[in-house]
């Protein structure tokens, strides 16, 4: 049996196995770690999560979607990137009690800091969990001002207070999101935050870019998103999700096991990811 595993519903599309396969390929010391999907529906999840820790059968968990919400209100304790985020993605099991954590940001942040320019104005669109877990990582990297876009002002409001009070220094604002508005174009750093082009493929974005601008959208695939192809056209610098995948599934190990991963492991895994899954036009 795996002592970790990936947990989901549904979780066919999980990349998480194959970045640690990747990683296992690449360290010999690694040649034991088992890492296995496992399915687990909404309605299960309370009698399921509560049978593991009485058991002991699992080291920890990967957490996507649709479950981070079930743990970051169940778990029995949280780490501070937890309860920042307000959702766990990672749990470490220590006997019969399940610790909660974020590993989000730390793949946001490894993201962040392989940008060749500095940033200090940035915009992020959405205020759902992910759009917390972008505000706390720019807060570490001492931001100066962030400007949460958003259709639900009233969520925009919770985020720019919560994130005052954590990181005083960051001047923090949010805007209601009108689509038909036309963005700014003086941001240091704009980054997509939402869903808009997995709801809807066609979504166009009403921003444009200035070529010194650094854009990083947290969705990924083997196409360029709507967002990255605006940025493109400008010649900015821009990134998708992928390495943000990949180092938060490296932090999650950090964080089962207490061990350092090398930041090499990272860019090694990130070029064997490009040569499999985007696009060669």
């Amino acid at each position: 049996m795996s002592d970790f595993a990936v947990i989901g519903d549904p979780i066919e599309h999980s990349l998480s196995p194959w970045i640690f396969e990747q990683w296992k390929k690449k360290d010999p010391k690694f040649e034991s770690f088992q890492y296995e999907k496992v399915r687990i529906h909404s309605n299960d999840l309370m009698n399921y999560f509560n049978e593991i820790k009485f058991q002991q059968k699992y080291k920890g968990w990967n957490i996507t979607t649709p479950h981070k919400s079930f743990f970051y209100l169940h778990c029995d304790e949280l780490t501070e990137q937890a309860s920042a985020v307000g959702a766990v993605n990672v749990v470490r099991f220590e006997g019969s009690k399940a610790i909660g954590h974020n590993t989000d940001i730390d793949g946001i942040l490894s993201t962040l800091d392989s940008f060749q320019s500095r940033y200090s104005n940035a915009i992020v669109f959405g205020s759902g969990g992910a759009s917390r877990a972008v505000c706390f990582s720019l807060g570490l990297r001492n931001c100066t001002s962030v400007l949460i876009y958003c259709r639900n002002s009233e969520h925009g409001k919770k985020i720019v207070d919560f994130f005052s009070k954590i990181f005083p220094n960051t001047i923090w604002n949010f805007k209601q999101w009108n689509v038909e508005e036309q963005v700014r174009s003086d941001f240091d750093l704009y980054i997509n935050a939402t869903s808009a082009e997995l709801i809807h493929p066609e979504f166009q974005w009403n921003v444009e870019f200035h070529k010194k601008s650094s854009v990083f959208d947290l969705s990924y695939g083997k196409n360029k998103s709507n967002f990255l192809k605006k940025a493109e056209l400008a010649n900015c610098f821009f990134q998708d999700g992928s390495r943000m995948l990949i180092a938060q599934a490296l932090a999650s190990y950090k964080f089962w096991l207490n061990t350092l991963i090398d930041l090499k492991e990272i860019d090694a895994i990130k070029e064997l990811w490009d040569k499999k899954f985007k696009e060669t036009v």
